[in-house]
């Protein structure tokens, strides 16, 4: 499910507790359902704090960037409860496939590759050379 406005809907509500429990409800109900909302904001402004901001489970910024000469779409995890993510810039793009993010160098080498163990045994004796 998706929600714009969330800040909007903040402002609106009589007090903070009141939206608190607003928001908590939402998510007992989209839990009991089975459901994963995403909450659509603008972008919140330095020092500003929200208090959706801080009941969430993960926030996302996706921005578009110059890169030089040309635009770019940037994705920056925020936050995300419960997960080892990689704190930074990620580029992405909306093509129609659907949404493409493309991993960082660091995220692709967070996970080195396996390299086999050396045989042992019979080939061993080969290797060092018999002298028969």
């Amino acid at each position: 499910m998706v929600i714009d406005g969330i800040t909007r809907a903040e402002s609106a509500a009589p007090s903070e507790n009141e939206f608190q429990g607003i928001i908590n409800e939402m998510n007992l109900l989209l839990t009991l359902i089975g459901c994963t909302a995403i909450l659509l904001t603008n972008h919140l402004a330095e020092g500003e704090s929200y208090t959706a901001r801080t009941m969430v489970d993960g926030l996302i910024e996706l921005e578009d960037v110059m890169d030089g000469v040309r635009a770019v779409r940037q994705l920056v995890v925020l936050k995300f409860r419960g997960s080892g993510y990689l704190r930074g810039a990620h580029f992405f793009e909306i093509g129609r496939e659907g949404l493409g993010i493309y991993a960082r160098v660091e995220a692709r080498l967070a996970t080195p590759s396996k390299v086999p163990p050396p045989r042992t045994g019979a080939s061993s004796s080969a290797s060092r050379g018999s002298t028969r």
